[in-house]
C-alpha cells in the first residue's frame, strides 16, 4: 500500500527523490529500486512501452 496517486501530476517529486519528468517515471515503473533501492515496490516486470502507457496515465491525474 502506498500514497494515493490523486494529483500525480502536479508533484514535483516521484517518491520524494527523483525530479517528476516523464523518463524518471518509467524509470520508476520499471525498477524503482533502481532510484530507491531500499523502496517496498517490486520490480514490476513490464516492459517500457508499458510503462510509458502508465506514466501517461498517471500524468492525467490532477
Amino acid at each position: 500500500m502506498g500514497p494515493t496517486l490523486q494529483s500525480f501530476a502536479a508533484r514535483v517529486y516521484i517518491r520524494g527523490i527523483a525530479i517528476n519528468l516523464t523518463d524518471n517515471l518509467i524509470q520508476w515503473i520499471e525498477n524503482p529500486r533502481s532510484i530507491a533501492p531500499k523502496t517496498a515496490m517490486p520490480i514490476t516486470g513490464v516492459s517500457r512501452a508499458e510503462a510509458r502507457h502508465v506514466a501517461a496515465y498517471l500524468y492525467t491525474l490532477r
